[in-house]
Parts: C-alpha cells; structure tokens; sequence
C-alpha cells in the first residue's frame, strides 16, 4: 500500500502525464522529412504547415501529410524559415537560401533579389497588414510589398531600425505592424511612421525580440533571447523574467495566446510553459514524455492542442 501512495505522490509532484496527451511525430514514424521544425503556421482550414530544413509538409484536418522539396515542387529551397496564408490560400513560403516562395495550390512563384525589390534570400517572417500589403522580414530589412514593382525596404539607413535582421511580424487591430529583431528591440510602423524601443529607451526586457502576439484586450506579448517576455499594455512594458515569475527561462523562442487567455511560451533549452492568467505551468522532458527541450516554435489549434516543434526530435501536439 504505501509503495501505492509514494508512486501517487511522485506522478502529483512531477506533474505525471499519460503518453497519449503527447504525440510525437518524427521521420521515423511519420512522413516528416526532418525532425527540425523552424516554423508552425495554422490556416483558416485548419491545416498546419510545417517548415523543417528538408522541406514543407502539410497536414490536412483529417491528417493527411503532403510534403513539398527542391525535387518535387517549386520550392527554392528545403530549408523553410517561415509561412503565410493569405485570404485567396496563397501559400508564402520564406526560405534560408532560397528567398521567397508564392505557392497558388498548382504554380509556384519565385521571388529574390534577382527579380524583385526583396534584398535578402533569408525570409525570417510574412504576414499581410489591412491594406493588403505583404509584410517580408529578411536579414537586410522590412519589405513592404504592395504588389508589380512596388516595394519599399525599411532599413537602418532609411528609418529609425536600430537591425535590419527582423525576425518576426505582428499586424494589431490598428493596422499598426509590430517588428521584432535581433539586437534592435522592437520597432513599430504605422503610416510610415517608424518608432523603436530598446532597453535604452524604454522597460522592454531584452533587445533581442523574437515572437510577438497579442491578447483579447490588445496587449502585446513579445518573447526575448535574453529577458524572457515583455507584455506592452499601452505605453508601460511589464517584464516576466525566472526572478519574478515561475518561467524557468528567459531564452523564450515563441509565444501564443489563444482566445481565453491562455499563454504558451516556447524555451529555447526549457521546454514550454503556459501562463492560465494565475500561475505558471512548466513542460519539459524531466515530467513529460516532450522529447526535446529544444523548442523553436508552437502554435495553437481551435480544439486546444499545442503544435510543439523541436530542434531535434520532430513534431509534438499536446492535447491538453
């Protein structure tokens, strides 16, 4: 009887979890072409595209698995930074090497520096703002691309972007685009005008800014390299660092929020945490079946599943 209880009281205090709430998917068990996963983007339908660096794969909402190369589509290049639907399931695809990807469901487009107004082959982000202009961050700058020729670049020597490496996009409900990079803290652009804030000159954590979401009421929620996550509610940044908070880390590598409240952060050496507007709820290896610490990238699905991708061990879906 009391080994009975000591095995109760270890499952309560190391969060015990059965290994059906976590399926892992990776290219032994799996059509996924590599078990490193860059980027998770979910769509209207519901399908997830999935970037690793062999390739594309989509998963349909009834689990059917496409993927998409160098050596059976269009695709420039396997190694997939970042994806975007757009209203008309034009499927955006950028890319490490191979710059950026239009895919209209038959015809791949092809889009670098040879024939376009994009500076850079390395496609870290895409998102479409209310005027219908496609966002593009590169590694030389924010493309702003309002279709033909007409591309504009917003660099450090043309604006107030303090990097021109930008990692991520977040357009808010006033149309106002919300920039992340590496090393020049966050930058806003609305109207044309551009605006920064660093650890200098405002309370932002870090920086290095690496996702960025918002939450039902508008606040926007940016995880960090160094300074864990910043929320900017209104014009104050709040900062939730291992010091005042129950992260275990401050190397955040994603973020997103669902509809309730709910906050998922994705750890660069730590797992993932989710923030139930209480408390901190930390997931790693040492009290789940997750099988990798190395998470890159999350996103959350309409029947609240979290979309897990790892560095080394594939694709997770926590069904929570």
């Amino acid at each position: 009887m009391k080994y009975i209880l000591l095995s109760v009281v270890l499952c309560f205090f190391n969060f015990c979890f059965s290994q059906s709430a976590f399926t892992v998917y990776d290219i032994f068990n799996s059509a996924l072409p590599d078990n490193w996963i860059n980027t998770i983007y979910l769509d209207s339908e519901q399908n997830k595209w999935i970037g690793t660096e062999s390739g594309l794969v989509k998963i349909d909402p009834l689990n059917n698995w496409t993927v998409y190369d160098i050596d059976n589509s269009g695709l420039p290049d396997n190694y997939v930074r970042s994806v975007f639907v757009d209203e008309e399931k034009n499927v955006w695809v950028g890319t490490f090497l191979g710059g950026l990807a239009k895919f209209d469901g038959t015809i791949w487009t092809v889009y670098d520096p040879t024939n376009s107004g994009i500076p850079d082959y390395h496609i870290r982000a895409i998102t479409k703002d209310q005027n219908d202009s496609l966002w593009i961050g590169t590694t030389a700058g924010l493309v702003k691309w309002d279709g033909a020729d007409d591309f504009f670049v917003y660099t450090i020597d043309n604006s107030n972007f303090k990097s021109n490496n930008i990692t991520d996009i977040f357009v808010d409900a006033d149309n106002t685009k919300y920039t992340g990079t590496v090393n020049g803290g966050l930058t806003t652009v609305n109207n044309g005008e551009v605006n920064y804030y660093r650890t200098e000159n405002s309370g932002i954590g870090d920086n290095t800014v690496r996702g960025i979401t918002a939450d039902e009421e508008g606040n926007k929620w940016m995880g960090t390299a160094f300074g864990g996550i910043t929320i900017l509610t209104g014009d104050t940044f709040l900062v939730f660092n291992t010091i005042n908070s129950g992260i275990p880390d401050v190397d955040v590598s994603d973020i997103a929020i669902d509809e309730s409240g709910l906050g998922v952060i994705a750890l660069n050496y730590a797992g993932i945490s989710i923030f139930d507007d209480t408390e901190w709820t930390n997931y790693d290896t040492s009290n789940t079946p997750l099988p990798d610490n190395l998470i890159n990238t999350i996103a959350l699905d309409s029947e609240n599943n979290i979309w897990i991708g790892t560095e080394t061990a594939g694709l997770v879906v926590f069904d929570r």
